[in-house]
């Protein structure tokens, strides 16, 4: 089933996170609410959008919802289509739980929901043969509409590929003006203290979709980026609401400089992309190419 439904997106913590950036933002002439680099989605506006790609009629998708998704070689294409548009499917890893959950909304009394999904994922995909991937994608996206929670059209944050995270840092690259000598120190991995680096990564988050000049830090969409669970533990959102409070008289480059060393270092693979990132780099000047090396790394 379906349920139109307004997730919250706050608990205590972080309602009181954004007030105190609120407060401390208050006074900028920035503009929060413009669209950088971020993307937002449904699983219905996606699944729509991979309708129009297989020529499939808007009439016909509604069927496919009233008929709970038939097991038939269009609804498994149109699926794994929606699923990848929404970043939350990958043919060797399968679906991405920390993406495709923000599509179901579990029963508040169900405790089981996620090892339940997980297990009839597992035993699925064991199943199936690799080289079938629409029947993959199809069995994966079944255990989480059966097992996982409603169905529901709330749209949320789609996480960057490694491709846009990649053209994002070209971006910060460009509109900061770095110069080679700082591409070279992050290729040796001096990256932390170097001048220019809380600039780097302020204009990065906030970009793509990771910092708010009038919300704050975005654990939420950190976690959909990465997945990585510490990012909305108590013990995390605490740390970022105590640094926004210590740090409310500073800039927003140092309040976010401040709370990545401070909370979000041990958690984000961040440094580790743009140490690899300016190798890259680096190696596309050596060899005189005019367009970036395509990336051979993984975020």
């Amino acid at each position: 089933s379906i349920e139109l439904s307004n997730r919250p997106s706050t608990i205590m913590n972080r309602i009181v996170l954004l007030v105190l950036i609120s407060l401390c933002s208050a006074s900028t002439v920035l503009a929060d609410g413009l669209p950088h680099y971020i993307a937002e989605n449904s699983f219905d506006i996606s699944l729509r959008v991979c309708a129009e790609y297989f020529l499939v009629s808007n009439e016909t998708i509604d069927g496919y919802y009233q008929q709970g998704f038939p097991e038939i070689e269009e609804v498994k294409q149109l699926l794994r289509c929606a699923m990848i548009n929404l970043g939350a499917y990958d043919d060797t890893f399968g679906p991405l739980e920390y993406v495709l959950g923000n599509v179901f909304k579990p029963c508040p009394s169900d405790t089981e929901y996620a090892e339940r999904t997980r297990s009839c994922v597992k035993k699925a995909l064991d199943s199936i043969c690799p080289s079938d991937v629409f029947s993959r994608a199809y069995a994966s996206f079944m255990c989480y509409y059966r097992g996982y929670g409603n169905l529901i059209t709330d749209e949320f944050f789609i996480p960057n590929s490694l491709l846009e995270l990649t053209q994002m840092m070209l971006f910060v690259q460009s509109s900061l003006n770095l110069p080679d000598e700082v591409l070279v120190q992050y290729s040796q991995g001096n990256i932390l203290n170097e001048p220019n680096f809380p600039n780097v990564l302020y204009v990065w988050a906030v970009r793509g979709g990771y910092f708010s000049v009038d919300e704050g830090i975005q654990l939420e969409n950190l976690y959909i980026q990465y997945g990585i669970p510490g990012l909305l533990s108590q013990e995390t959102r605490q740390c970022a609401a105590d640094v926004a409070q210590a740090n409310c008289n500073l800039d927003l480059v140092t309040l976010l400089y401040n709370m990545y060393v401070t909370c979000l270092r041990p958690l984000l693979p961040f440094e580790s992309f743009v140490q690899t990132f300016a190798v890259e780099q680096l190696k596309c000047k050596t060899c005189g190419a005019v367009q970036p090396a395509k990336p051979s790394y993984t975020y």
